[in-house]
């Protein structure tokens, strides 16, 4: 056991900070959850007092309501199926249905959903938010120990690639902190075949890109593979043995990982050819997430434009699309790097794809370049998604800093920083100057320069261990001091830790829900109520929803039929009810409707006397209320399964409704009936009747109808999407001929 503990000592300590920054989970039961947002900003949870708070429960972070809003229910879903013993393939609870699978962001092939399967939901949630810091600061310390040959500095560099900006900012997301734990290990896997000349490191190589892609992040895919594909061949030329094995062997296994991924890819691209993603134009209204130019400062001060936890945020775009820090310590390690370019040996691929990755994230010629182009993958999607790799290579550059701290001797170190010094100070004068001038922004200048102390501070204290500490250990455990300080201080500040209590709570409104019997839909008044998709945690479904990946004919549906809206020019990832037409709704099996109760000045109130003016009593009737929310039946509802004859309606039963399969029996008194699935029409469901599939047809061009004969029938769908199975086939394949490589190849060298 000690000999354990002292051959990874390194290993523990990381765990140990990751748990420390993990205390609030650990000692407290605080889940790394959204959860005050939710109960905080919306009802029906805003009609209860949450926490002992006499008001509403005060919230955190206002800019990550993706996670109660998607991933958290994704990864519910994927559980409850395996759970249940079902492929995770489609997801019944929001627009009428939609696949899940294919859903590249819902992570479905993540394995480590496999913690909120061992775990209870909130406790395996919390795992796999730990796990993306803990597990992406081993890979990357076993990186770094290996091409620097040095503990202390694989430590730090570890920490600031674990806990920098991006992935604090993204790990409760749960998409690109996974890309950044696997990337690690394919630059371990590159980087030991140039140094042992074994065939098996390359092979090695395809399942970590299919694990690469199951972080469900896109973009971190394509970045991730680009990236690495550079840094083999930029190995193989510094190797000046070019040998045509080597990219052979490289070739075939970036093939067989591509083979690999298929089983995803595949019912992706058919989801993505569908949907939204390529019509919409949400990213071209904030200039593609590009930043200007003068956001260059937060690499020093993150929170130069406000922080949304603060309520003072006034950069562009979201805050969590635009981070670049990397901590205080990053710049100097930058600024070593130049002054040292001549010393470079690995360090020089990582200082120019840090230069790369930069001019791509910032409004220049290269980053506006990719969306001119219109690249595939990339041009959807926000440019500060490619910060993972100016993470990546800012870690490496700390690192060499620390390998290399003997060389700050005094005189160095004022000649390395004091032009970055000066650009510091004047940087602060600016700042103030601009804060005390009569102007529009000069408030928010103002919050600029109080901003600017601490990391002030953080860099005086790098500055002043650098330059006056002699002891090269003291200087080193300085500095990682400084650094661990620095990330703790910023992720406690932007990373949200709730109790248990905020995380989908019961209430009466989703209870008396719940409740209800048969199969139906609900909708809710467009609003603070119910915020889109998070009605699933309930297992109630809607014909609205918010995803990126919608389907594109379904959006155009949506706001055509039941929002009438007669132009619809682009369609949308935001589907959410504007009109309150009983009959429409009841046409898309709304049976409830959730309405806000408004006061006599308008205001929403539990003693609230009307409803919104859109909403025609005559057709809706309350059935229920508590708090601000009452709960309208729609009296022109229809059901989910409808057949054209009212009487043979009565002989329906024995109904099964699951996500991928729907059966039930019925007795049609008259030939060639018209039977109504007020289901999303989607290619891969196939209806059979008595075990003899028949063509499903659309219903309002959107939902599924099919013919069925006289007399008894066995109705099934059953969802089986051929992109799914020929990606299964191929990537069983693919895996049996990666083993083959493996056996054959395990001991040979190039």
């Amino acid at each position: 056991m000690t000999n354990f503990i002292k051959k990874n000592t390194a290993i523990i300590f990381l765990v140990f900070i990751t748990c420390i920054f993990f205390y609030k989970f650990i000692f407290k039961g605080l889940i790394p959850f959204p959860g005050d947002m939710l109960v905080g900003a919306y009802y029906p949870w805003l009609d209860y007092k949450w926490g002992g708070f006499v008001t509403s429960v005060p919230i955190k972070n206002p800019e990550i309501t993706d996670v109660f809003s998607q991933i958290y229910l994704w990864k519910n879903l994927i559980i409850d199926s395996l759970k249940s013993f079902q492929l995770p393939l489609w997801n019944q609870f929001s627009y009428s249905g939609y696949p899940l699978l294919a859903n590249f962001q819902s992570g479905v092939f993540n394995p480590l959903n496999i913690l909120m399967l061992i775990f209870n939901p909130l406790t395996g949630w919390s795992l796999l938010i730990f796990s993306q810091f803990v597990l992406s600061s081993i890979f990357m310390y076993l990186f770094l120990l290996k091409i620097h040959k040095n503990i202390y500095s694989s430590i730090v560099g570890a920490l600031v690639y674990s806990f920098s900006g991006f992935l604090t900012i993204w790990s409760q997301f749960a998409t690109a902190g996974f890309a950044m734990i696997w990337l690690p290990l394919i630059f371990l896997s590159i980087y030991n075949y140039f140094e042992t000349k074994k065939i098996i490191f390359l092979l090695y190589l395809s399942p970590l890109y299919f694990l690469l892609m199951t972080s469900g992040h896109f973009q971190a895919l394509i970045f991730g593979c680009l990236f690495s594909g550079f840094y083999f061949l930029w190995k193989l030329y510094i190797s000046k043995n070019i040998k045509p094995v080597s990219l052979l062997a490289f070739f075939v296994s970036v093939v067989i990982g591509i083979g690999l991924m298929t089983v995803q890819l595949f019912p992706t691209i058919e989801l993505s050819k569908l949907s939204v993603r390529f019509s919409e134009n949400y990213i071209s209204h904030f200039n593609y997430g590009l930043l200007s130019l003068n956001r260059i400062i937060t690499l020093f001060a993150p929170d130069y434009f406000g922080n949304p936890n603060t309520m003072n945020f006034w950069g562009s775009f979201n805050y969590y699309e635009t981070i670049i820090y990397c901590g205080a310590i990053s710049i100097f390690s930058l600024v070593f790097a130049i002054h040292n370019r001549k010393k470079l040996k690995e360090e020089i691929f990582f200082l120019f794809f840090l230069v790369v990755s930069l001019l791509i994230s910032f409004d220049t010629p290269l980053g506006r370049f990719i969306y001119e182009i219109k690249t595939p993958g990339l041009s959807t999607s926000a440019a500060g998604r490619i910060n993972m790799i100016l993470v990546f290579c800012m870690a490496i550059l700390c690192s060499f800093l620390i390998k290399n701290i003997n060389l700050h001797t005094f005189k160095n170190t004022i000649k390395y920083y004091w032009i970055y010094l000066l650009i510091i100070i004047s940087s602060i004068i600016y700042t103030y100057t601009q804060s005390k001038t009569v102007h529009i922004n000069s408030q928010n200048y103002m919050v600029a320069f109080r901003n600017m102390a601490i990391p002030l501070v953080l860099s005086i204290c790098i500055f002043l261990v650098l330059l006056l500490i002699r002891n090269k250990k003291i200087k080193t455990l300085l500095l990682l001091l400084i650094t661990i300080a620095d990330f703790v201080r910023f992720g406690s500040k932007y990373t949200p830790f709730v109790n248990k209590e905020y995380v989908f709570p019961k209430t009466d409104v989703t209870t008396f829900l719940q409740n209800q019997p048969g199969i139906f839909r609900i909708e809710k008044e467009k609003g603070p109520l119910l915020t889109p998709n998070t009605w699933t945690a309930y297992d109630l479904s809607s014909p609205s929803g918010y995803d990126p990946m919608a389907v594109g004919n379904y959006s155009i549906f949506f706001q055509k039929y039941l929002n009438g809206r007669l132009n619809v020019t682009n369609t949308s990832r935001y589907s959410e009810i504007n009109e309150y037409d009983a009959e429409k709704l009841g046409e898309a099996n709304v049976k409830y409707l959730l309405a806000l109760k408004y006061d006599k000045i308008d205001e929403i109130s539990p003693e609230g006397d009307h409803y919104n003016y859109k909403i025609n009593l005559d057709d809706w009737q309350k059935v229920y209320e508590y708090g601000s929310v009452a709960v309208l039946e729609n009296q022109k509802f229809k059901p989910r399964i409808e057949i054209s004859n009212p009487e043979d309606q009565k002989s329906l039963n024995n109904i099964f409704y699951s996500a991928n399969k729907i059966s039930f029996d019925i007795n049609s008194t008259q030939e060639n009936s018209t039977l109504i699935l007020r289901d999303t029409w989607y290619p891969g469901w196939r209806a059979y009747i008595n075990d003899i599939e028949v063509p499903i047809d659309k219903y309002l061009n959107i939902y599924r109808q099919i013919i069925i004969p006289k007399g008894e029938s066995k109705i099934k769908f059953i969802y089986h999407p051929k992109s799914f199975y020929y990606g299964f086939y191929i990537s069983s394949f693919a895996f049996i001929v990666w083993l083959i490589f493996i056996i054959k190849f395990n001991n040979k060298k190039v």
